[in-house]
């Protein structure tokens, strides 16, 4: 249970975007590879004005999602908690339990035993706390 648990958690990562995208690319170049033994693709795809086209497309489309994938990933890490007045988050020791240890939701690595971290009540999150970093 634990291997898809962790597969899970993986899913919302950036990481698993760039892997997503990678094969997608692979797909799409066996796909046109397969095409090709299959058919006389070389008919109509030997026309300087598709093959220009169908290049253009294909690589609009790959850069305009990494890119935007990018971008989603800068703007997510960049975007300030909301602080609800009645509920302010607090410093707190995390102590570990059963099970495995929370996840810190700024970077997503376990959090130690012991270690200082800040809670955010409203949404729910745990934080971990560096040196130097403001309240």
């Amino acid at each position: 249970m634990k291997p898809l648990k962790r597969l899970w958690d993986a899913t919302g990562k950036t990481t698993a975007f760039f892997i997503a995208m990678g094969g997608c690319m692979l797909v799409l170049g066996w796909t046109w590879h397969r095409l090709d033994q299959r058919y006389d693709v070389q008919q109509f795809v030997g026309t300087p004005g598709y093959a220009i086209g169908a290049t253009a497309m294909v690589s609009a489309l790959i850069l305009g999602l990494t890119t935007g994938g990018v971008l989603l990933a800068i703007l997510d890490r960049r975007a300030p908690l909301p602080v609800d007045p009645e509920f302010p988050p607090t410093r707190l020791v995390y102590i570990h339990g059963e099970g495995e240890p929370e996840r810190c939701s700024c970077h997503g690595r376990p959090i130690a035993d012991g270690q200082e971290i800040l809670h955010w009540p409203q949404p729910a999150k745990l934080l971990c706390v560096k040196e130097g970093d403001v309240e």
